[in-house]
Formats: structure tokens, sequence, C-alpha cells
């Protein structure tokens, strides 16, 4: 399937091709395709051959390992807007290393690697404005590892409700949950019934109220302190 106006531009604006001289644009745009993925459905698996890239335009797409015993681990959960898998080609892998599912129905386009890394070798200042991009977002990534390596369950949490948190004045506000807990407990590395005791520890404190995945922040400031 092509790609449409609308995902072209999505395309163009990720940091990845952001840097690209037009002509390399246009030939990677041409060669890409969409694909749609339903809830559950898998992507890839891990040790699949990795000959692309991903932009998720629609949906969310779950990244994570899976044992022989059929337990799993989230690595990552990708939204709109983001890529995943990129790093492959860049450490020259020829494999997945997770695998990738649909969270729910999504849908996202599919980049050939060799083409892209043609056109980075075609381009030095274009290499040069993505290694910036990566720069920062590697900085980004070391202050939430550090974040959660040594902070304790409950300061993740608060940090991820803060992060979420939208103001509505009167030292009060909203957060809408669209992940399910048991992926939140797995991005800030708890178990979910360690989420749900500090929710509940939460609720008792009388910070916030709990109604279903909509949370109600009764004292903004004092939930601030538990960071």
């Amino acid at each position: 399937m092509d790609l449409q106006s609308n995902e072209s531009k999505l395309l163009r604006q990720n940091y990845l091709f952001a840097g690209l001289p037009a002509e390399h644009l246009e030939e990677i745009i041409g060669r890409a395709s969409l694909a749609n993925i339903r809830a559950g459905e898998m992507l890839f698996n891990r040790g699949d051959p990795a000959s692309h890239f991903f932009l998720v335009v629609e949906g969310r797409i779950e990244l994570s390992l899976v044992s022989p015993t059929g337990d799993k681990k989230i690595i990552d959960v990708i939204g709109p807007g983001n890529t995943f898998a990129e790093a492959i080609m860049f450490q020259r892998q020829n494999t997945f290393p997770v695998a990738a599912f649909g969270m729910e129905t999504s849908l996202v386009i599919r980049v050939e690697n060799q083409r892209y890394l043609a056109a980075l070798n075609e381009n030095a200042q274009a290499c040069l404005a993505l290694l910036g991009d990566v720069c920062r977002r590697l900085h980004w990534q070391l202050q939430e590892i550090e974040n959660l390596s040594i902070t304790n369950a409950t300061h993740r949490l608060v940090r991820f409700l803060v992060d979420q948190l939208d103001m509505s004045g009167n030292n009060q506000g909203t957060i809408d949950l669209d992940l399910s807990r048991q992926v939140i407990a797995a991005k800030l590395s708890i178990k979910p019934e360690t989420l749900s005791r500090l929710l509940r520890r939460l609720v008792n404190e009388q910070v916030l109220e709990v109604q279903g995945r909509q949370l109600k922040v009764l004292d903004v400031a004092g939930l601030k302190r538990f960071e």
C-alpha cells in the first residue's frame, strides 16, 4: 500500500528524515509502504530478518520479549509519530532482537534500511544533523535510565503521573491513562500489584481519586511532594 499525503508529511517531520535532501527523501517515500496491524497481531518476531524500520501513523505498537514458557516482558510502547527498529540498521544487525505486536488496530510505515543508509552515505550534512538528534535523544534516555535505577517505585510512578497531568486550575487536574496498568507497570519496572498498592496509597492520602482509566488529582502539590 502506497503512502498518502498525510503519511508522507508525518514521515518528513520525523527527525530521521528532516535533514535529508529532497531527492533522497522522495525516493525513500516512493519505496516505503504501509502495513495495517490488528490488535494482538504480530508485526515481526524476534529473530526475523530486519530489512525495514517503521514509523507509527495510527495506534500503538508493543515491543516485547517472550520467554520459551510464554512469559512476556514489555520493552516499550511506540505511539504515533515515533519510529522503531531503526537502531538495528546502524548496528549492522540482520535480525530483530524483540517482537512487535499491535496493541490496538494500527497503521505503520515500512522503510527500507538499505535505501535509507544509501541516502545517508551520499549526504554528510544529513549524517551530522542526524547525529545531533541522536545525541539529544540518547541524553534523554540516559536520564530515564537513571530515574529507573536510582529512584524508588513511588518516585517513578509520581513522575509518570505528573508528566501525564492535565491541569484544571486550583491545584487540581486529571490524568487520562491510555495504557493498561500492566503496561504502565512494565514501563516503570514495577510489578502490577505494586502499582495498585501505590495508587491506593495516593488515594488514602487524598491526593487523587481513581475513576476507571481516569485519575482525578485532588492535590497537585501534594502529589509532587512524593517525588
